[in-house]
């Protein structure tokens, strides 16, 4: 959704226009390819006021709270990044893809770094849909190489031991003491999602 624009404060940045440009595919050839497709950030006001530098505690889901956004706004994609986020080139070749196709692709890295750079980009001007974006979980990098799964019923024993159940336990006992609720008189699980957890 656009940000409100503030005519006092805000200044409009060619970096943050929202002009339709043409469209560059990975070869450099056919450049007005995509020029009509809707862009990756064309839902971004061309102005952008922040609104952390009000008096008070910043909405934890305001502009700049983004963690992973860095400092400050991000500049949009420019045309080439955005060509390779487009269907065409993020699209999964089979074997019946002729092996010329097969070179036309960009490489992952390109895309990833792009993409990148696009959530960067969407998570400094974020403002709206109520989440926290304000967050550091850097000690948790280490575990992603493992595939932890809670399958089940937290406080029955699995036979699958890639678990962090004794931390999901913890979790549904600490909202069970807020709730004044009695050792053994409560059970739960943690859902995946808040939209799941106003399902119980």
């Amino acid at each position: 959704m656009p940000l409100p624009e503030d005519e006092d404060s805000a200044a409009s940045s060619p970096a943050c226009s929202n002009t339709s440009a043409p469209l560059a595919s990975h070869d450099g050839e056919h450049e007005h390819e995509h020029e009509h497709e809707p862009h990756l950030d064309n839902n971004t006001s061309d102005t952008i006021k922040d609104y952390t530098s009000k008096a008070g505690t910043p909405s934890p889901w305001a502009v700049f709270d983004a963690w992973g956004a860095g400092e400050g706004i991000v500049d949009p994609l420019s045309p080439a990044e955005e060509a390779l986020l487009s269907p065409e080139m993020v699209r999964i070749p089979t074997d019946d893809d002729a092996s010329d196709e097969w070179a036309a692709l960009p490489n992952e890295t390109d895309i990833l770094q792009s993409y990148d750079k696009l959530l960067k980009r969407k998570s400094s001007v974020h403002f709206g849909y109520p989440y926290n974006l304000m967050y550091n979980h850097e000690e948790l990098y280490e575990f992603m190489k493992y595939s932890i799964n809670n399958l089940g019923d937290p406080f029955i024993t699995s036979n699958y031991g890639v678990h962090s159940r004794q931390f999901e336990c913890s979790v549904i006992e600490f909202f069970a003491k807020l709730w004044k609720m009695e050792e053994g008189e409560y059970w739960g699980y943690v859902t995946t999602c808040g939209t799941e957890g106003n399902l119980h």
